[in-house]
């Protein structure tokens, strides 16, 4: 079949991408378009060693490829381009070489690939409790999808492309480091002129912090070349599938883009940790606004008659790092969010009483316990003991967590250049 033949493209009644949405079928007179079936099928008894990845691709029902030429042709949607894999770059990769001649491609280390403005990076898909997945695919649920400034971003199965130029690569038997069908990944048509690694971050930062948040789960970068540790907690695939269905999404959202990459990848490499690592990630971010806290703070009080020079000052002392948390949740928080967050310390008992002036001077000594060790403020010193499993901090942590993310909210969203001061 040639690639002129007529064709109608239509849409998923339900507006979702198929399951490997980057690869979606073409569909004409409501039937499924099949390439020359024949030729494929020859092209996979030529290269027995890599059999299984073409069959992957030749299974896919949403992937429109052709072989013609000595060329494997296959389609991507989300540039509306087909990248040429010749015959010559199938022999490296059946000699688990890398295929490092395809006009417009290239690796991206071990994480990923690239071809055009087009990126797909894998992604490890955890969970605290659970780090294997029975018999199951990373990501369990339609693909999302979400736009941040000149950028399309889609979260979902590796591509069937992806597996058959990496797993023969990457794979280690010995291991049991194969099945890459199985991982999740994302995929992005890059802006003009934007930073694949910057853009990865953002998103990363949306999957996680909006997406995966409210069901425990998070994202990382996945380097192919990492072995796996197993637990032995089995979460099931019913279970994995039930889940994900809260992560589901019928819209391509529009998101705001962001000003500073710091905080964000701050937040990206909190949800990796646990305990008093995480609380300490987390606050960080609280630290990196501090000056925008006090600027804003200031602007409030300079026309404010009813506030006194002490307060003032009060403001202006840059050395007090307690004040300076106290400013900044004074600036992010509404009376909703403070009433919200004092009762939650009070009763978990963080604080004394249900008061939110208690919360920031609570925190502040919270996070002294952790970071200092001196001798002399022993009482004051949080130190581990491993006979002991303290939960204070799990609860500092959804305290810092959600103040973290107002910050990230307020203060970092990307201003047209016009209203910038």
């Amino acid at each position: 079949m040639e690639f002129n033949t007529p064709f109608v493209i239509r849409k998923n009644a339900t507006g979702n991408f198929f399951q490997r949405g980057n690869m979606t079928a073409w569909i004409v007179s409501d039937t499924k378009l099949t390439t020359n079936k024949n030729n494929m099928d020859e092209l996979i008894e030529e290269y027995p060693d890599i059999d299984q990845f073409l069959k992957v691709i030749k299974e896919d029902t949403t992937t429109f490829y052709k072989y013609k030429n000595s060329c494997l042709n296959i389609k991507i949607n989300l540039i509306d381009s087909f990248i040429k894999i010749h015959t010559s770059q199938l022999d490296k990769i059946s000699n688990c070489e890398k295929a490092d001649a395809i006009q417009s491609f290239k690796y991206l280390d071990s994480h990923g690939i690239k071809f055009k403005n087009y990126y797909e990076i894998c992604l490890s898909i955890s969970h605290n409790s659970f780090t294997f997945f029975e018999d199951t695919n990373d990501w369990r649920t339609s693909p999302l999808r979400f736009i941040i400034d000149k950028s399309q971003f889609e979260i979902s199965p590796i591509s069937s492309l992806m597996v058959l130029l990496t797993e023969p690569i990457y794979s280690d038997n010995n291991s049991a480091h194969y099945d890459f069908h199985n991982f999740a990944s994302i995929k992005f048509a890059l802006g003009k002129g934007l930073d694949y690694k910057t853009e990865f971050c953002k998103a990363l930062y949306y999957l996680n912090s909006f997406y995966l948040k409210p069901i425990g789960f998070y994202a990382t970068l996945m380097h192919l070349e990492l072995n796996y540790d197993y637990s032995l907690e089995i979460l099931t695939e019913n279970g994995v599938s039930d889940i994900f269905k809260k992560v589901s999404r019928k819209n391509n959202s529009k998101r705001k883009d962001f000003d500073r990459i710091e905080p964000l990848n701050l937040y990206n490499e909190s949800v990796r940790k646990s305990g008093e690592q995480r609380f300490l990630l987390l606050y960080r971010i609280l630290e990196f606004f501090i000056k925008r806290s006090i600027v804003n703070r200031i602007s409030d009080i300079r026309y404010d008659r009813n506030i006194s020079a002490d307060e003032i000052l009060t403001t202006l002392n840059f050395r007090n790092e307690e004040q300076h948390i106290k400013n900044l949740l004074e600036d992010i928080l509404t009376e909703k969010n403070k009433k919200k967050i004092s009762k939650y310390c009070s009763q978990n008992v963080l604080i004394d009483a249900d008061d939110f002036i208690s919360v920031s001077t609570a925190l502040y000594k919270y996070r002294n316990s952790l970071v200092h060790a001196k001798e002399t403020e022993i009482n004051k010193t949080m130190f581990p003991n491993p006979f002991e499993q303290v939960d204070e901090v799990n609860k500092w942590i959804y305290v810092v967590d959600e103040i973290a993310l107002m910050c990230i909210k307020k203060y970092n969203e990307k201003l047209p250049l016009e209203i910038k001061t």
